[in-house]
């Protein structure tokens, strides 16, 4: 994609009541500005040729809402507690797709009559988020092109992989925009990358659930457990 669609797509917002149509428009704004950062790179990295700042953006959702949920608010997800605008970065639609499939359907089950907001978000993705876990960014530059790397792409900044929005310490900006996702696109991003290379398995591989422990006898309980479940033990009991 040229940078000039890349631009267009920016002033581009679609609105939908189908969270299956809602994602698809996700997905396609994911993977092109991905597509224009690798395109970029690739340019970069083989000619050395580029000379101004390249940046692509994250899709984002958002919701509009009046009143409170209604229906079945049991789960601790999929609403928002009280009237307002909430939004959220996302990324990776590829390993995500059944979570925000999930997610925009109770949203839209619990808020009725909004429709989900999709656009282009003003948060970058870095350079290493969009090659992805299985390229080597800085092994197929010279140091001369590491020391124009960071004028050029985003990189991942520390600043802005915060858990503030987790950790209850978040301020709305001017616009009084809400959070409606615990991590932005990016914290997400690092995690997935943190699991690449804690474990030397890509994300895509990962089940649903991952369970972190620091402790050796809590990896042979839990063996102990499964195999007793795989056997159908009756009697054994979760604590």
């Amino acid at each position: 994609m040229s940078k000039e669609l890349i631009k267009d797509s920016l002033k581009t917002v679609k609105y939908f009541t189908e969270p299956s149509e809602a994602l698809d428009w996700v997905e396609e704004i994911y993977n092109s500005n991905v597509e224009y950062l690798k395109t970029c790179f690739e340019g970069f990295a083989n000619e050395d040729s580029l000379i101004s700042p390249v940046q692509a953006f994250y899709p984002y959702v958002q919701i509009s809402t009046k009143k409170g949920p209604s229906g079945d608010t049991r789960k601790s997800y999929g609403y928002v507690t009280r009237p307002g605008k909430y939004r959220a970065t996302l990324t990776r639609p590829d390993i995500f797709r059944h979570y925000y499939l999930e997610q925009f359907q109770l949203l839209l089950e619990h808020h009725k009559g909004i429709k989900l907001e999709v656009g282009v978000s003003k948060k970058a993705i870095p350079l290493h988020f969009a090659l992805g876990e299985e390229y080597h960014l800085e092994g197929s530059l010279s140091n001369k092109q590491m020391e124009k790397l960071p004028r050029l792409f985003d990189l991942p900044d520390l600043a802005d992989l915060d858990d503030e929005i987790a950790n209850c310490t978040f301020e709305p900006a001017a616009d009084g925009i809400m959070p409606l996702a615990l991590f932005t696109a990016p914290r997400v991003d690092v995690s997935l990358m943190r699991l690449k290379h804690y474990t030397a398995t890509s994300s895509e591989h990962f089940q649903n659930f991952v369970l972190f422990t620091n402790y050796q006898f809590y990896i042979d309980e839990f063996i102990d457990l499964s195999k007793k479940l795989m056997n159908g033990d009756a009697d054994t009991e979760y604590s």
